[in-house]
């Protein structure tokens, strides 16, 4: 599936960025931009993020050419709604998108065979992205164009009791994903970013970079600071998990040392499995916690925009792989 999906996400991507445009000045710096997404990538399954396995050798060549986030957060475990987080820089409460997955159980003995599978996909993905890397600098692009490698979420491989589906939780293995950024400067290349980072600050940096304005109801910031050695102020991650029929979001908030998701207060620090519930401990964390999540829910119903429509080509061609 991530090979397959590849290109579509790349695609579907682009023409949803070319609907959302925006009222900066359109010239910017002409620096292109590419972006590429692929469906369901755990960053602990790629070399470059120290997997034993090899299975991405021309990402990992990609990323001694760029810039490395270490621990970045999606703000939504399925496709729809994180894409639009990424492009638009705003939660899922702010932009609507809501697409309704399903998880399974699966017999335990079946999962040593469900990652093989997974990373032979990811092998088969990082030849497409080899490709397309070439395709780059056979056309005389690379020099001139700003490559983003994301992804929209995980997968999870039992840790919760769940295998090979996404969408039901918010835990870590669903919301962690690679973001790997290359400038054609070389600006920051082999540099790595440990702090926390989000997929809402995504799409700033990229409108910083081509030297466009960053439009005020974003809910993400700009790393191009950070990117050239400057301080990263700590951040907060709030993702949010599809409930169509819910009045309310089920919403976690995520810190590198903590997250409170579901009544559950997790100490990344000494249990990243998030495994065991400390909120009894920090009752004080929790009441901030709350107090934040009700905060932004709140600016959050009062700053939603226009919808965007759709021409009909752009729709079906959405349609046709899958995203609405």
């Amino acid at each position: 599936m991530l090979n397959s999906r590849l290109f579509a996400t790349i695609l579907a991507s682009l023409l949803v960025l070319l609907q959302s445009g925006c009222t900066a000045d359109p010239q910017g710096n002409g620096l292109n931009v590419l972006l590429v997404s692929v469906d369901t990538l755990r960053p602990d399954h790629l070399g470059c993020y120290g997997y034993a396995r090899d299975t991405s050798p021309n990402l990992d060549a990609f990323c001694r050419e760029s810039v490395v986030f270490r621990q970045t957060i999606a703000q939504a475990p399925s496709t729809l709604p994180s894409h639009a987080s990424i492009l638009t820089s705003l939660l899922p409460a702010q932009h609507g998108a809501l697409f309704a997955d399903r998880s399974r159980p699966l017999a335990p003995g079946m999962l040593e065979f469900i990652e093989g599978a997974y990373d032979a996909e990811i092998r088969s993905m990082d030849r497409a992205l080899g490709k397309l890397l070439s395709l780059l600098e056979d056309l005389g692009l690379a020099d001139s164009t700003l490559v983003v490698f994301t992804s929209d979420h995980g997968e999870e491989f039992g840790e919760h009791g769940w295998y090979g589906w996404h969408a039901h939780t918010l835990y870590d293995e669903l919301l962690r994903v690679p973001l790997v950024v290359r400038f054609p400067d070389g600006l920051g290349a082999g540099h790595e970013i440990s702090r926390q980072v989000r997929s809402l600050d995504i799409a700033p940096t990229v409108l910083e970079a081509v030297e466009l304005a960053v439009p005020e109801q974003f809910g993400g910031i700009g790393l191009l600071g950070a990117i050239r050695g400057e301080p990263l102020e700590r951040l907060f991650a709030i993702s949010q998990k599809d409930i169509p029929t819910s009045r309310e979001p089920v919403t976690s908030v995520r810190t590198e040392r903590w997250k409170y998701y579901n009544g559950v207060l997790y100490d990344l620090k000494n249990d990243p499995e998030e495994q065991f519930d400390v909120s009894n401990s920090h009752w004080d964390l929790v009441k901030g916690f709350r107090t934040m999540l009700d905060e932004t829910f709140e600016h959050a119903q009062s700053s939603t925009g226009d919808p965007v429509e759709l021409d009909a080509e752009t729709r079906r061609q959405l349609e046709a792989l899958g995203y609405l």
